[in-house]
Order: C-alpha cells, then sequence, then structure tokens
C-alpha cells in the first residue's frame, strides 16, 4: 500500500482545514457548547454543501462514493478544531451502517437525504452496564403481531436530540437485531446527558413500547451481531482519526508556546527536559496517525484483519491522545490550567474520546479474540 496521501486526499485535506480553522475553529466550539443543540446549524449546512456528509456514501445514492480513507482525512481535521455536531453520528454510524446492511427501500429513503444534509441519524447501543459488548444488552424488541415493540434505555447516544432516525440494536430472543426507529415516533424519549465533554452532545434514550414494522429491521432478523460489528469497527478508526487530529494540533500549539515562552533568559524550548516532552509527544501522534490511517486503508479494502487492527488503532490514539493532552497542559504552566486557553477542551474531548466505543482495555481483549478466531 502506499503510506502517503495521493494528490487528490491532499486537496481535501487543505481545503477541510482551511474551511474549519476560518469559518467554525475552536471559539466556534465554545460558543456553540451553549446553544441548545450543540453546533452552528451554518456548519452542518456547509458540510453539505462541501460534500462531506455524502463522501463516502454510493454515487447512486447521491454520494460522492469515496473511500474509507478520505473520510478519515475529514474526521482528522474536525479532531484538529474540535468540530462540533453530528457529523460523526450521522455519517459514520447510520449513513454507512445503512449503506452496509440496509434494505433497498432503507437506502433509497435516507441515503440521498443524509447526503444533501436533509437528515440526521445515530446509532443507540450501550446501556446501563457501559459494555460495548452485545452479550449485555437488556433492550428487547417482541413480536407483536406484525410489527415488533421496542422496550429498553439506551446511554450515551451521540446527537439523539437532532436525529431524525435512530438505528437501535435490541434482542429478539437470543439473537441481536438492529431496527430503524423513527426518531419522533411515540414511545421515544429523549434525554440529555452531562459529560465532562462540552464539545459533544449525547443523550438517553428510552424506548417504551415503541412499535417498528418487519420494513423498519435494517439487513434480517437476528443479523445484528455481524452489522454491530462493522458499527463498531467503523466507529473505532473513525474516532482514532478524529483523536490524531486533536494530538497533532495540541502539539503544535505545544511547540509553539515552547518557542514563545521565555524563562530564565531563555525560550522554554532550549531546555532539555522540554525537548524530551516534545520528542515523546511527536512520536505519540505520529504512531496514533499511522494507526488510524492504516485501520482505514483496511476497513476500506475489506481486509480480514480488520477488528484486529481497528481495536489497535482506537486503543493506541486513546491513550496517545490522553498523553500528549496531559503533557501539553503541564508544558503550558499555569496557562494551560485556565477556562481561557483552549487546552482542556482537548483534555476532555481525549478523555472522553477514550472511553467511547470502548476503552484500550476492552480493544486490547477485542484485538486478542479476533486474533485467536482468525488462528482456529
Amino acid at each position: 500500500m502506499n503510506f502517503d496521501l495521493s494528490d487528490e486526499q491532499k486537496m481535501l485535506q487543505e481545503s477541510a482545514r482551511s474551511c474549519l480553522a476560518k469559518e467554525f475553529p475552536v471559539t466556534t466550539t465554545r460558543k456553540a457548547a451553549e446553544s441548545l443543540t450543540g453546533y452552528p446549524e451554518e456548519l452542518w449546512k456547509k458540510m453539505a454543501d462541501l460534500g462531506w456528509l455524502g463522501l463516502a456514501l454510493p454515487e447512486s445514492y447521491g454520494g460522492l462514493g469515496l473511500g474509507f480513507v478520505d473520510l478519515a482525512v475529514v474526521l482528522e481535521e474536525m479532531g484538529r478544531e474540535l468540530t462540533p455536531g453530528p457529523f460523526f453520528s450521522t455519517v459514520v454510524l447510520a449513513g454507512l451502517t445503512l449503506a452496509d446492511a440496509g434494505s433497498a427501500e432503507q437506502k433509497k429513503l435516507w441515503l440521498p437525504r443524509i447526503a444533501s444534509g436533509g437528515a440526521k441519524g445515530t446509532f443507540a447501543w450501550v446501556e446501563r452496564s457501559g459494555e460495548w459488548d452485545g452479550g449485555a444488552l437488556v433492550t428487547a424488541a417482541r413480536r407483536a403481531g406484525g410489527k415488533y415493540v421496542l422496550n429498553g434505555t439506551k446511554y450515551f447516544v451521540t446527537y439523539a436530540h437532532v436525529a431524525d432516525f435512530i438505528l437501535c440494536l435490541a434482542r429478539t430472543g437470543k439473537a441481536l437485531t438492529v431496527f430503524l426507529v423513527d426518531a419522533k415516533a411515540p414511545g421515544v424519549k429523549v434525554e440529555p446527558m452531562a459529560i465532562m465533554d462540552s464539545s459533544r452532545r449525547v443523550s438517553k434514550v428510552e424506548f417504551r413500547n415503541v412499535a417498528v414494522g418487519p420494513r423498519d429491521v435494517v439487513g434480517k432478523p437476528g443479523a445484528g451481531a455481524p452489522i454491530a460489528e462493522g458499527v463498531l469497527s467503523r466507529a473505532c478508526v473513525a474516532m482514532a482519526a478524529e483523536m490524531a487530529g486533536g494530538a497533532q494540533r495540541v502539539l503544535e500549539m505545544s511547540i509553539e508556546y515552547a518557542k514563545a515562552r521565555v524563562q530564565f533568559g531563555k525560550p522554554i524550548g532550549s531546555y532539555q527536559a522540554i525537548k524530551h516532552k516534545c520528542s515523546n509527544m511527536i512520536l505519540e501522534v505520529e504512531s496514533a496517525r499511522s494507526a488510524a490511517y492504516y485501520s482505514a486503508w483496511a476497513n476500506q479494502e475489506g481486509s480480514p484483519d480488520v477488528v484486529e487492527v481497528s481495536s489497535i488503532a482506537k486503543a493506541y490514539a486513546s491513550e496517545a491522545y490522553r498523553k500528549v493532552t496531559g503533557e501539553a497542559i503541564q508544558l503550558h504552566g499555569g496557562i494551560g490550567f485556565t477556562w481561557e486557553h483552549p487546552l482542556h477542551l482537548y483534555f476532555r474531548r481525549a478523555k472522553f474520546s477514550e472511553l467511547m466505543f470502548g476503552d484500550p482495555a476492552f480493544h486490547r481483549e477485542r484485538m486478542l479474540r479476533a486474533v485467536e478466531k482468525s488462528a482456529a
């Protein structure tokens, strides 16, 4: 494989970086955190106009038909500016899931609307246990005549408060099934959750006797486990790319500060201890980025080791981002702890991202299980 971005991908990267840095910088995230939706509506419109919402969706449904690596390029730039909004939940969690496993009717109804910015979606998975393991789910859908009746509560559902539809992973007997649920359907209750990362919005979603029809089943009844495995792998890859972008921006901020901050008559960057810190941070960032892009390529090419590499990328990038932001705060000294400085926003994002979709311990175990399964 070619470890460098193509010319087209470099142009996409430059375009995304320029747009987000000029029009929707970190200061936008601060303001958006105080709004009702948690993101500026003009940002969503801009993403639609630039084609980002349909970047990896099929051309036959209004998308651009590009690959996961191209999507990772945009996600990395979003991570640099802590871009808020339902891009991740709509495109990565909902859109790609429907493109991969949805029926022809579901694709025709939702994918063009996602690509144009006319619809938002999300995926409801984790429950009170906090485990990203299908075996821990208790939300269930029972057959009642020609329909299913859905009952249960999901937590940490990203941007459910603005979603038009929710893909819900539920138990149907001993198996798992994914259902496409109208977010405004009777019995669906969305309640915001308070988390440390103010740049993201998550909700608790309750399903109380929510009726869904056979046409709302994604894939086939009982086929939820492999669909969920694909959702988790894509989410890990996308999150790793986003974290690599955030870590890179924090590294740049730290190097800039080390050059400008003078102590005892010299820039602090001239001291060996600071040089060591910056060198270690560079190593963490570059390794996280390499893992993220390799896993994006593996996902794009349908590699048989996609589960292993997605978990490796998520585990490594999670720890790297947390370490880099922690070191950056120490390097900045007193200013790094203040509310006015953006570093705490990156640290909060790093900590939340580390736990979302499974922490490093979970993903090392997931990787080992996948290796054992392939070796058997």
